[in-house]
């Protein structure tokens, strides 16, 4: 019986040396249930050996290793606890030396995590020696890895001469030639400055961190700007922070605008707004608004696009002073830039600049750039403006023409809008319609239902035979949209005799879009058992008897989806017969969904 209990074991321990790299995988992730039928001594002494590089060497595949460092992040418990982690920070110290960052990484976050369950004298004991010895190591990646776990042991030190030693260690880190240990210097300097926390201790160290900012590597300035927030809202909880933000952080920001790589230009884009919250440049808007001036003018389209994409949080950041108005001009190279995807981007947050304009900038910047976007040549420009303007209704409304121009003075946008939406309604690429429909509720919430009867009623409708079944799949959920939006009276007079015509369309997918229509709109709840009981009846009666077999079990699909509105005498009287009629149709699936649909007739 024992024997036989430890069979699946004995199958998982083979398994951890097979061939094939997806079995290692599956084996290794069931390290713990083989540990517990080990026991602890097992475990320490067979086990883990096994698994690591005593047991004939790592395994090959990363994918394996970084599944072993998985297990072992809380492994404590099957090797007999805090008195026996060497047992597992051993190996995991040679998983951080390991040349692929996944692993190394994943090493690095075992180790952390189990440095949380041990005593101080234990991490003194066993911890200790293994970060200096990372540290110290020749190769770059155990250097690199070193520099995630000294701010960890730096938190569990209280012996200062051994603290200075390790902000030594982190500074020597900083001097290593090999881009990797800078790179993971930059990385973990929030965490390190989070645990130094003394302004006067921290500060030879950000004397360094200022150093990878400037670094000739782009890829190590590139995470020295990239943690310019986190260590600014570190150094902010500092005594001197102010002091020790405006010297060391903001001279990295300030260099980064005018970086000769883009990458580097691009990722303080990107920041900006978390930099500018972080280190107080929101309090001194002429320099976050000369940094936006150079980041937005960039030689690289893809930093200006960057830019674009945080216009709206300059504006607010800005907002109120007398540098907003400094703001305008960058906005209007962004409008008028030779690349569809500044652009785009630009379309697609200049609206949000409404909330802080007053109304005389509003008519006077906002609304010609505006007008200029939605005449863009590029579709997917004047489709961004459009989603945008539905997001703000609120304040560029457009409901109401009249109360429009009271508000914020977008009256003469409604021409350009139209023309756009009507424009684009007919592109060629079905992603450009999908986009457009899926703003059509928002813009009839803004216009009102005479307005979107008169100019959008017979463009969304055209749709439902589009011939792209995702874009009529798309806006029969739209036409749902409206029929609550304006209610069963406004639908009665201006959207079913409209789309009931449908029905005598030639093409059959045109009318099993409109099916499609009436089951959502009737499953929904939005229609009263009137409509269903006399208009969709009576499209259900005919299209009984169309020649398309896919029609008329779409006639048995939407029977079904309106059944549950209906009371029971109705349905005996008038609905049972035409299922009747479904079920010996002479076509498979119209008799299975007829009698889908009856099972649930009363």
């Amino acid at each position: 019986m024992a024997d036989d209990g430890l069979f699946p074991v004995a199958v998982l321990i083979d398994e951890l040396k097979n061939g094939e790299m997806a079995v290692r995988v599956r084996a290794t992730k069931q390290l713990k249930v083989i540990a517990e039928a080990l026991g602890f001594e097992r475990t320490r002494e067979e086990l883990i050996p096994y698994v690591t590089e005593k047991g004939g060497g790592w395994d090959d595949n990363d994918e394996v290793l970084i599944c072993i460092a998985e297990q072992f992040a809380d492994f404590l418990e099957y090797v007999g606890g805090p008195g026996y982690a060497s047992h597992l920070l051993t190996p995991l110290e040679q998983l951080i030396g390991m040349e692929e960052p996944a692993v190394r990484d994943k090493g690095v976050e075992a180790i952390n995590n189990i440095i949380k369950q041990l005593p101080d004298d234990i991490i003194e004991r066993d911890y200790a020696p293994i970060v200096h010895r990372l540290a110290n190591h020749e190769w770059a990646a155990c250097k690199a890895g070193s520099a995630a776990l000294i701010p960890v042991l730096y938190t569990r030190t209280h012996n200062p001469e051994a603290q200075a030693q390790l902000r030594n260690l982190y500074i020597s880190l900083t001097a290593v030639e090999e881009p990797m240990v800078k790179r993971a210097a930059a990385q973990n300097m929030p965490e390190m400055v989070r645990a130094v926390n003394d302004s006067a201790a921290v500060s030879p160290i950000l004397h360094k961190y200022v150093e990878l900012g400037w670094n000739k590597q782009d890829g190590v300035r590139l995470i020295a700007v990239e943690k310019c927030a986190p260590v600014a809202r570190e150094l902010a909880k500092l005594s001197r922070g102010s002091e020790l933000i405006q010297k060391f952080v903001l001279p990295i920001v300030k260099e980064a605008a005018e970086d000769f790589s883009w990458r580097v230009r691009y990722m303080l884009c990107t920041q900006l707004k978390d930099i500018a919250q972080a280190t107080q440049l929101a309090k001194q808007p002429t320099d976050i608004i000369n940094i936006y001036k150079v980041l937005a003018g960039d030689a690289e389209a893809e930093v200006r696009t960057a830019a674009a994409h945080q216009i709206t949080n300059i504006g607010l950041l800005v907002s109120g002073t007398r540098e907003m108005r400094d703001l305008t001009p960058c906005l209007s190279n962004l409008c008028f830039d030779s690349n569809n995807h500044v652009r785009a981007a630009t379309a697609a947050n200049i609206v949000g600049l409404s909330q802080v304009f007053s109304k005389t900038e509003l008519k006077e910047f906002l609304l010609p750039l505006l007008t200029k976007l939605l005449g863009d040549e590029s579709s997917d420009v004047r489709l961004n403006v459009i989603g945008e303007l539905g997001k703000v209704s609120e304040t560029v409304g457009f409901k109401e023409l009249g109360k429009v121009s009271e508000t914020v003075g977008f009256k003469e946008l409604a021409p350009r809008i139209l023309t756009a939406v009507t424009d684009l309604a007919t592109d060629s690429k079905w992603r450009v319609r999908e986009g457009v429909i899926n703003v059509v509720p928002s813009l009839a919430k803004l216009m009102g239902a005479e307005a979107f009867n008169a100019d959008l009623s017979y463009i969304v409708i055209g749709w439902l035979t589009d011939q792209v079944c995702e874009i009529r799949v798309l806006v029969a959920k739209v036409l749902c949209e409206l029929w609550q939006i304006f209610g069963e009276k406004w639908a009665k007079e201006n959207l079913l005799p409209k789309i009931l015509s449908i029905a005598s369309k030639e093409n059959y997918m045109h009318r099993v879009a409109l099916l499609n229509f009436v089951a959502l709109v009737a499953s929904k709840g939005y229609c009263s058992s009137e409509v269903i009981n006399t208009t969709f009846l009576n499209l259900f009666s005919s299209l009984a008897h169309d020649k398309v077999p896919n029609v008329r079990f779409n006639v048995a699909k939407s029977i079904e989806a309106c059944l549950p509105k209906l009371e029971a005498r109705a349905i005996t009287a008038n609905w049972r017969p035409l299922l009747d009629q479904l079920e010996d149709d002479t076509d498979i699936d119209v008799r299975h969904f007829a009698r889908k649909a009856l099972v649930n007739c009363p």
